[in-house]
């Protein structure tokens, strides 16, 4: 978590954002929880221009238009295919990092729905980076497995610092 931060400076510099989504300890989590907080740290940018949402609002209630009824369609599906309509209109803005971090206890329909945009975005200026603990739970393991079919995902292990390591790091 620490090391993606350090990007942030320079996500800025290039006109960007870097925005995370927490993946909270506990046994009761909303759906999509982690999602909700970077479409709304995206909305804050003003990166989208406001439209009619059919599913976003579920998520983030804010992206409803004024004065529109509340319309949606109850599918996932349409759901999802809007979270990927929205990150590609924002990234075309800016350039987005997109952390969610802990995913170690992010809920289901978090990790379906990353499964889901992994493969369906190439080329936009956005990076998704998932902190998971070496000792995750199987189910995120397998999870995280699956992600890594995709040739564009690139998993970078590493370790506790040791004492020592901390030392250098802090007076660095």
């Amino acid at each position: 978590t620490t090391l993606v931060h350090q990007l942030e400076a320079t996500v800025r510099l290039r006109g960007g954002s870097l925005i995370t989504g927490h993946c909270g300890e506990g046994e009761v989590q909303a759906p999509f929880a982690a999602w909700a907080d970077v479409l709304a740290g995206i909305a804050r940018t003003r990166a989208v221009e406001r439209r009619d949402w059919y599913e976003l609002p579920q998520l983030v209630p804010s992206l409803r238009a004024e004065g529109a009824a509340l319309q949606m369609r109850g599918n996932k599906y349409a759901l999802f295919e809007e979270v990927v309509a929205y990150l590609r209109e924002a990234a075309t803005q800016r350039p987005l990092v997109l952390l969610f971090d802990d995913a170690q206890w992010a809920d289901p329909g978090t990790w379906e729905l990353l499964e889901h945009v992994v493969p369906a975005l190439d080329d936009e200026r956005l990076l998704l980076a998932i902190t998971v603990r070496s000792d995750a739970p199987a189910a995120t393991l397998q999870r995280v497995r699956r992600l890594g079919h995709n040739a564009r995902v690139h998993e970078i292990r590493l370790e506790r610092l040791t004492r020592d390591e901390t030392r250098q790091w802090l007076a660095a």
